[in-house]
């Protein structure tokens, strides 16, 4: 009687440690693929923004109008299924491929936000937050657009996490 319950406490701690084990393992498995995924994500969207910037700056360089970068916004995000925006230097958005033409002067300045300020000092930003505009939490990659070694505004493009 006395063997027989040893040998049951035995096999308790035994089935305990192995589901310890098994369920650390899982959250351990589980945390490195989501960690290698959303590095695969940030890779390619900053790939694609590099890319698109090649076919924004020659436009920025040469003062088009509005429309013109606004309409390639709009061109970039429906290849690119990102959500691309052009903003200049001072901030200001130029083009964004979820809003109107009309709609731009009401779009507040970008200057302040975490991914364009790393941009406008010519590195490539990154950020991860809620968007108001998309109401859902989105990846933003900014890359600064130069022209003769100057930073003449940034290219943001944007995907959605979930």
């Amino acid at each position: 009687m006395i063997r027989n319950s040893f040998s049951k406490k035995i096999t308790l701690v035994y089935t305990l440690v192995f589901a310890i084990i098994f369920v650390s393992s899982g959250f351990y498995i589980s945390s490195t693929l989501q960690q290698r995924a959303l590095a695969r994500f940030k890779e390619s969207l900053t790939v694609q923004t590099r890319l698109a910037t090649e076919i924004v700056i020659p436009l920025f360089a040469r003062k088009a109008k509005r429309e013109s970068i606004h309409d390639l916004a709009h061109r970039l995000g429906e290849i690119t299924g990102s959500r691309v925006t052009v903003i200049e230097a001072s901030g200001e958005v130029v083009g964004e491929s979820e809003r109107r033409l009309e709609d731009l002067p009401l779009i507040e300045n970008h200057a302040g936000r975490p991914e364009i300020r790393e941009a406008l000092q010519g590195k490539t930003g990154f950020s991860i937050r809620w968007s108001e505009t998309i109401k859902k939490e989105m990846y933003y990659c900014a890359v600064p657009l130069k022209s003769n070694n100057q930073i003449l505004g940034v290219l943001r493009m944007s995907l959605p996490l979930t």
